[in-house]
């Protein structure tokens, strides 16, 4: 069952595709169209801009290529802004197998101060600012393992972000400022309120990244804006609406410093209408349509491959495969969070009543806390589960016990997976799971294809499957 070569190109975003992805099946004459990578034309990002050739010298078979891409998350950490604020579970990484990287708990971005706390090195962002004559060094110290690390690798990767990244000329400016005049305070706004303003090129131009706010103008700060502090005695968190919250903790992916998501990129065309029973994906606005990009739409837009763009980030390798992650872990957030602001919308008092907490004879309200219902349509949730769950049993009480009970893994050698990766050379398997999701997704619709319509174990009169594992991935991007 060889889904073939990924032949075909999405005539709207020039995205790679197979021919079994198209939307018009039927028409197998007619010119094929997408929705998962564009949703036919309706989304519009900018291209991807090449990296500056260092990088790229690095990404490709450079001389020091092979030791860049087995270090580069610790390369990227000597870089980033911000810290992760989720925990990294490293224990799967003990033994021999491929590297994982596995994140547990909440997951969220932090940005500190502009100046380190007495007695304390600097770290994150403070390393654009702070003793900057011995940056190299102080790089290499701040991050554990670094001491394997070239130096002349993180000397020219700083060159690199001086000359390119916009973000970075931000925190270059805080540093003039320091030296001019290091006791007076002042505060660093990066400014995202630029890049929401819906325009179609939404790449903040250089003069509009950041600026200096000397004294106590807080109320002029404006919204959405980050604002970082000289002091506090707290980290702030950068949340996942915000427009530079991949490209400050991915430097290396988004080395120009450009416009992740937010929430004012337009779609284009006809605008999606929802349905009365919603569909909880974090992309519904009131009362009946939406015309802006969700963020699952612009993730999964930005994991497709274009051959006529630039590729940093499909390049990465392992440092994709955190990004891969961390998108998932931002996009589950960001539906939770829509989730628990829109409980009329779903109609969670249709799922409790008063009258529970009433016939118990508690009536102190003050031990009722205010719950929050997950929708059976929300992925991975109780209500989720446990309606496959009696979904399955009523089959079984209809027709009888099941005849098959069927798991599918997949193969990383399969050559549908070997064809697509020819597009990014020097990757390894491992380090393209969105690749192995959409594979794996393919073949699994081919195997129930077999069994519930073309009748390979005999006549299917009932069942049932739900995604999990990998593609999971798939379902939440796609």
């Amino acid at each position: 069952m060889d889904l073939g070569k990924p032949s075909k190109i999405c005539r709207k975003c020039q995205a790679v595709m197979w021919n079994q992805e198209r939307n018009n099946k039927g028409a197998k004459h007619n010119e094929p169209t997408f929705s998962l990578c564009c949703r036919d034309g309706m989304i519009e990002l900018p291209a991807e801009r090449h990296p500056p050739p260092y990088l790229d010298d690095l990404l490709s078979n450079g001389v020091k290529s092979e030791h860049f891409k087995k270090n580069i998350r610790t390369y990227n950490s000597m870089f980033h802004f911000t810290s992760m604020g989720g925990k990294i579970d490293r224990s799967v990484n003990d033994g021999g197998g491929p590297f994982c990287f596995k994140l547990n708990g909440q997951n969220y971005h932090l940005l500190g101060t502009l100046k380190p706390t007495d007695g304390e090195n600097p770290k994150f962002c403070q390393l654009y600012i702070y003793d900057t004559e011995n940056e190299v060094d102080n790089r290499l110290n701040a991050f554990p393992g670094s001491n394997e690390m070239d130096p002349e690798i993180v000397a020219a990767l700083v060159q690199m972000m001086d000359d390119h990244n916009k973000l970075a000329s931000g925190f270059r400016m805080a540093r003039q400022r320091f030296n001019l005049q290091e006791p007076e305070e002042f505060r660093l706004q990066l400014i995202s309120s630029q890049s929401a303003s819906g325009r179609a090129n939404h790449v903040i131009a250089s003069n509009e990244v950041a600026a200096l706010i000397v004294g106590n103008v807080e109320d002029e700060s404006p919204y959405r804006d980050l604002i970082v502090e000289t002091k506090q005695l707290y980290l702030k968190r950068v949340y996942e609406t915000c427009a530079q919250f991949m490209s400050l903790q991915y430097p290396l992916l988004f080395p120009y410093g450009d416009d992740g998501f937010h929430l004012n990129i337009p779609l284009h065309g006809k605008p999606a209408r929802t349905t009365k029973n919603v569909n909880i994906d974090a992309d519904e606005t009131e009362p009946h349509h939406r015309d802006k990009v969700s963020m699952k739409e612009y993730y999964a837009y930005k994991l497709m491959i274009r051959p006529n763009q630039g590729m940093t980030m499909h390049l990465g390798g392992r440092l994709w495969q955190q990004f891969v992650v961390d998108a998932f872990a931002a996009v589950e957030q960001y539906r939770l969070d829509w989730i628990r602001t829109h409980q009329h919308v779903i109609r969670s008092d249709l799922y409790k009543s008063i009258r529970d907490f009433i016939r118990q004879g508690d009536t102190d309200s003050s031990t009722k806390g205010q719950n929050v219902i997950l929708p059976a349509t929300f992925t991975g949730s109780a209500r989720y589960m446990n309606q496959y769950f009696k979904d399955s049993l009523a089959i079984c009480r209809t027709i009888g016990h099941p005849s098959l009970f069927l798991t599918m893994t997949c193969n990383t050698q399969w050559p549908e997976i070997k064809e697509m990766l020819k597009h990014k050379p020097g990757i390894d398997v491992v380090d393209a799971p969105d690749i192995i999701a959409r594979v794996f997704k393919l073949k699994l619709d081919q195997l129930i294809d077999l069994i519930k319509n073309k009748n390979y174990f005999g006549k299917c009169i009932g069942g049932n499957y739900y995604f999990c594992n990998i593609s999971r991935l798939y379902n939440i991007f796609y």
